[in-house]
């Protein structure tokens, strides 16, 4: 598994908001979904005309190229040096991608380290209901 103090070393250094373009700023927001073999980066965009994307759907975007959905970790560094969760939209992607990563741990400090589930911040998730087998058990609800 990947070092954690490492990948939170290089989210820092991702931070560095900029304009590309006349229309487009990256750099506020950065994101590492954390498997059992591999960290899929991503970095924020914010467009002008309204197609924004959260460092979390260009991260995830990577680990669905690579076949690679089952997050053991998901970290968002924000620019102003807090560990945060992702957004709600996020969240829901996130679950959507695969109902596994309910379990993923989101890092809210790296020392000490603690973590929250992203099924206790997506609390009554509509999408239990196609898979009732899930809703009953626990361990999605730690």
């Amino acid at each position: 598994m990947a070092n954690l103090n490492e990948v939170y070393e290089n989210l820092k250094k991702m931070i560095n908001k900029r304009d590309i373009s006349q229309f487009v700023n990256v750099g506020s927001c950065a994101c590492a979904f954390i498997t059992k073999n591999n960290v899929y980066y991503g970095l924020n965009y914010k467009a002008e005309s309204g197609l924004d994307r959260c460092a979390e759907q260009i991260a995830l975007g990577n680990a669905i190229m690579n076949n690679d959905i089952n997050f053991e970790y998901i970290m968002v560094y924000y620019r102003t040096g807090e560990l945060i969760t992702p957004c709600g939209v996020c969240r829901e992607l996130i679950a959507q991608t695969g109902i596994q990563n309910l379990n993923a741990k989101i890092i809210l400090s790296i020392s000490p380290l603690k973590t929250v589930t992203l099924a206790k911040i997506l609390p009554n998730w509509w999408g239990y209901s196609r898979h009732p087998e899930i809703k009953k058990s626990k361990k999605l609800h730690k």
